[in-house]
């Protein structure tokens, strides 16, 4: 798999500093690829609400033992603290936890042979 993440020179150095048209005439080259819809929410953005954000990227870090402990949202996925995201994938990660682990995933997971309150 390969790595999707833009370069770290994506956008000008400065560019968290942007704002309306510069932020507008800086990503409009590319979002060529985007879908129509996309590209009009941009274009027809009211300049003055266009806002640059910095995100970054962790470093995946490789498995560790199972344990009894489950981390969740922000606690184990690098976010930007922005909009809600580590709630909203809390509750995401929450969901998946519920649903019945793949066969081909979980070939060799095996079930504990009792449970423990913490």
């Amino acid at each position: 798999m390969g790595d999707d993440r833009p370069p770290r020179h994506f956008f000008p150095p400065d560019f968290s500093d942007a704002t309306g048209e510069t932020i507008r005439a800086t990503i409009k080259g590319r979002i060529a690829t985007w879908h129509p819809h996309l590209r009009r929410l941009i274009a027809e953005s009211a300049h003055d609400q266009l806002r640059a954000v910095g995100f970054t990227a962790a470093t995946p870090v490789p498995a560790w033992r199972t344990s009894n402990v489950t981390v969740l949202g922000d606690a184990i996925h690098h976010m930007p603290p922005v909009g809600g995201l580590g709630g909203n994938t809390a509750l995401r990660d929450a969901r998946l936890l519920c649903q019945p682990p793949h066969p081909r995933r979980c070939r060799n997971l095996r079930a504990p042979s009792r449970h423990r309150e913490l």
